[in-house]
């Protein structure tokens, strides 16, 4: 955070303070400020002192900010626009919370015996008719954006008209055909996509690559207006395609390659005589000779044998609209699948210089060079994630 903006937090904040701890609640209503002055007083109140300035001030602030809600409610009420009448759901709602933080404190009397008057609104009954009118409202424009939808067989058409649907059951449940024409809408909306595989390359390529290629978790790239598809389905329109293209894969040799090399280390080994500067075995003060360990170093040469073995795929994924019949995109998906096993021979030497990485590979032979068959089911498993990868980063394409 920057120097002036944590000033302006830290004034803020100071602001904020003094609004809720040490305010005056006659200049919070002289500000217009009442559910603030509300907030303030009803605190101040739930304690056993009363006192009058208190008890007054939340009298005026209640009536002000009820009065103030009123107007605009009416205001709404006069235009009788019925797309402006979710207003006056949240202005009720304002008014609802602002009564129930003052009842608890009914009967309310102040210290010299006063006994405070609020007039509550009954919220309900405006609530209710405001649902009744916004559902209206939204059930009217989604019939008129899906009759446009079915001319228009828009998907962006029909995307509106659930939205709309949606907006109705969010003020009132089961109205009218409500659910029918939303399923309708969402049925119209949904963008339908046929993922594939075509191998143009000189390799058959193994059933089991193909499944594997494609055990793709759909549910985790399917979305509310978006279905992707493994299996095409006969009598479905699909509005987009996804065509991963095997386009050329190259085996390397089987090779084995040998390197001779050395290792030394120094260890300990055993004890010597300390002597003194004339030659002698050096003694301690006790008389006994001084020994020290002795360390020596050790060599080994060794053989490594490395195989080595490869295939390179490659790949692309490319999208198209089949609606208009135009290739949106490519990207390259492909991979490469290697072979590498290392196994090393002590050819002469101590076998306490070898560091441990090369100990564990000792006593390892050759072993069989895979197939070209496992060398592409290798490869499988990057290919897919590439393709889940390029489909996720190309949903906006349809």
């Amino acid at each position: 955070m920057k120097v002036l903006e944590k000033v302006k937090y830290v004034l803020a904040t100071l602001i904020l303070i003094s609004m809720t701890s040490c305010a005056n609640p006659e200049k919070l209503v002289e500000s217009g400020n009442y559910d603030a002055a509300i907030d303030y007083c009803v605190r101040k109140l739930a304690g056993k002192k009363k006192k009058t300035e208190l008890v007054q001030a939340l009298e005026i602030a209640f009536e002000k900010a009820n009065q103030q809600n009123m107007r605009e409610i009416k205001q709404i009420q006069a235009r009788d626009r019925k797309e402006e009448f979710y207003k006056i759901i949240d202005l009720a709602n304002r008014i609802e919370n602002r009564q129930r933080k003052v009842e608890p404190l009914l009967p309310l009397y102040d210290e010299n015996g006063y006994k405070s008057s609020f007039e509550f609104v009954k919220t309900d009954i405006l609530i209710e008719d405001s649902k009744k009118k916004s559902a209206e409202y939204w059930y009217a424009e989604g019939k008129k954006l899906l009759a446009k939808a079915r001319t228009s067989r828009s998907k962006l058409d029909a995307r509106d008209a659930y939205k709309a649907f949606e907006n109705v059951e969010k003020y009132l449940r089961n109205y009218k055909e409500t659910r029918i024409y939303r399923e309708e809408a969402l049925s119209m909306s949904i963008v339908h996509y046929l993922v594939r595989i075509n191998n143009e390359s000189n390799v058959i390529m193994p059933t089991q690559m193909r499944d594997q290629l494609l055990d793709i978790n759909l549910s985790d790239l399917n979305s509310l207006f978006r279905i992707y598809h493994k299996e095409a389905i006969q009598g479905m329109e699909y509005d987009g395609e996804v065509v991963l293209s095997i386009d050329e894969v190259i085996f390397s040799p089987e090779s084995v390659n040998t390197r001779e090399f050395e290792e030394e280390k120094e260890i300990k080994d055993g004890w010597k005589y300390v002597l003194d500067e004339n030659g002698n075995v050096a003694k301690d003060s006790l008389g006994n000779d001084i020994k020290e360990d002795n360390f020596v170093i050790v060599k080994a040469l060794l053989l490594d044998s490395k195989q080595f073995k490869s295939a390179a795929v490659a790949a692309r994924a490319d999208f198209y609209n089949l609606r208009t019949r135009q290739k949106m995109k490519t990207v390259t998906v492909g991979t490469e699948s290697n072979f590498v096993h290392i196994s090393t021979r002590l050819l002469a030497g101590d076998r306490r210089a070898l560091q441990a990485k090369t100990k564990r590979r000792l006593g390892i032979g050759p072993v069989p060079f895979p197939s070209n068959e496992q060398l592409l089911m290798n490869a499988a498993p990057d290919i897919r994630r590439n393709l889940i990868h390029a489909i996720r980063n190309n949903k906006s394409l349809l």
